[in-house]
């Protein structure tokens, strides 16, 4: 008896495309169901909101997948429809406690005060108290964001009223975070570049985490992705023709979009020493990377004014961390009760592999970034996102495998049998740490097996 025959080509592909479509449409169901669950301050909603969110997830790993064997023709339309709808659909969701702070910064500075210093709770500021200033999280502390995010938040405080009574400055805020996530999914469709790129780029662009974590939750992170990944494309534009040379114009670029990074956030402080070796003879356009955050705290006072609560702030706060908790759960714990030695090893391993990676600055980088969320002392699940660009250009998925078991952390807003609220414990660690490690085995497993028939 002969073997059934194969469909043709065009029959497999438009079959694939039927199974994107449906389970795209299970991601965005999921993610609708989520919406009703965003105030994590509410008994319940926390495990609501991780349950359809990991839902999302398990749809969105099985559309990238399928999303290969799809047409190439209207492969593109597809892409940037779902990247747009998925963001829109979770427009309505609560957002997360950081918000009220945000836009409580935005409003003080339209009456004259410094965030810096005043702290939400500062008796000065009583008559600027509303709905919102409730819902602050640590209102003892003043502003701990970098400054050109609080340039952000003030110039968004001057199109709409910043008070928790007006949705339209919960929409216009969410809004500009949206267009700096879309324009993060633009630079790395440019970095991947090629026919196969929207299937690469998917990979960040329909991720559940960084949908949620920007147009859900409204947290800024995406301002410093937007910026970071411009300064990777332009440094891999500056180093890609002549490594030996780098092109004046796109290495100033690249310098510049760093210091626009590091004035979000400052996390990229830590690739200042990648761009140094890789920029090598015209390294000197780095002053732009330190410069331009330190001219955008001279409206707030300075460097020193800015730093001193985002450093107090951080000295001993610990949530969530990878990897300090796994080893004082065997080992012993840290006796100082400080952030500094983590800080210290987070210095030590930078430097290590920079040193390593010396020659491939790319590889550097991904390195980086990943040290400096597994040391860091405070890991929320939307930090997971900050290196999902370069693990995505990278081909690294365990990295998006983490930032959807990462979303677990939320379940930590409320105390249940399990576990308290705010406090790690094994079941929780696990449930963060192990897909990650089971998706990075079974990469290497892939890779392997793909070497040996090479």
């Amino acid at each position: 008896m002969s073997a059934p025959a194969e469909p043709p080509p065009a029959r497999r592909g438009q079959t694939a495309l039927l199974l994107v479509l449906l389970v795209l449409l299970g991601e965005l169901a999921c993610l609708l169901v989520a919406v009703r669950f965003g105030d994590l301050g509410v008994a319940g909603h926390p495990a609501r909101l991780v349950g359809a969110l990991l839902a999302a997830g398990v749809c969105f790993l099985v559309a990238v997948r399928l999303f290969a064997k799809a047409p190439a023709a209207g492969r593109a339309v597809l892409f940037w429809l779902v990247a747009i709808v998925l963001r829109v659909a979770v427009l309505p969701m609560e957002p997360g406690d950081d918000f009220w702070r945000y836009l409580w910064e935005g409003r003080i500075q339209q009456h004259g005060f410094n965030p810096y210093v005043e702290s939400p709770d500062s008796p000065r500021l009583v008559a600027l108290r509303d709905e919102g200033w409730g819902k602050i999280n640590h209102p003892q502390s003043a502003a701990i964001y970098p400054p050109a995010t609080e340039l952000v938040f003030a110039a968004l405080a001057r199109v709409v009223p910043a008070t928790a009574q007006s949705p339209g400055s919960v929409l216009l805020f969410k809004i500009v975070f949206v267009l700096a996530d879309l324009a993060t999914v633009v630079l790395l469709l440019r970095l991947i570049g090629g026919a196969d790129r929207h299937r690469l780029a998917a990979w960040y662009a329909w991720n559940p985490a960084v949908v949620f974590a920007g147009a859900g939750a409204a947290h800024f992170d995406s301002l410093m992705l937007a910026t970071l990944t411009a300064a990777v494309f332009a440094l891999h534009r500056a180093t890609g023709v002549d490594a030996a040379r780098p092109a004046w114009s796109w290495a100033l670029a690249s310098a510049a979009c760093l210091g626009l990074a590091i004035a979000c956030k400052l996390i990229p402080v830590f690739l200042l020493p990648v761009w140094l070796l890789a920029l090598r003879r015209r390294a000197a356009v780095l002053l732009l990377s330190v410069g331009i955050p330190a001219v955008l705290t001279l409206p707030y006072g300075g460097p020193g004014v800015v730093l001193r609560p985002l450093l107090a702030f951080t000295r001993i706060t610990r949530f969530n961390d990878l990897v300090w908790g796994w080893i004082e759960a065997v080992a012993v714990r840290n006796p100082y009760g400080r952030n500094w030695p983590f800080t210290l090893a987070l210095v030590v391993a930078v430097s290590v592999i920079v040193w390593k990676f010396r020659a491939d600055w790319r590889r550097s980088a991904l390195w980086v970034l990943g040290a400096a969320l597994l040391l860091s002392p405070v890991v929320h699940p939307w930090y997971l996102t900050w290196i999902l660009p370069l693990a995505v250009w990278r081909g690294q998925i365990a990295w998006t495998v983490l930032s959807l078991s990462g979303i677990t952390a939320l379940l930590l807003w409320e105390t249940t049998s399990l576990w308290t609220a705010w406090q790690p414990n094994f079941l929780t660690r696990s449930l963060v740490v192990l897909p990650p490690l089971v998706g990075w085995f079974l990469q290497l497993k892939t890779q392997n097996r793909e070497s040996k028939i090479a």
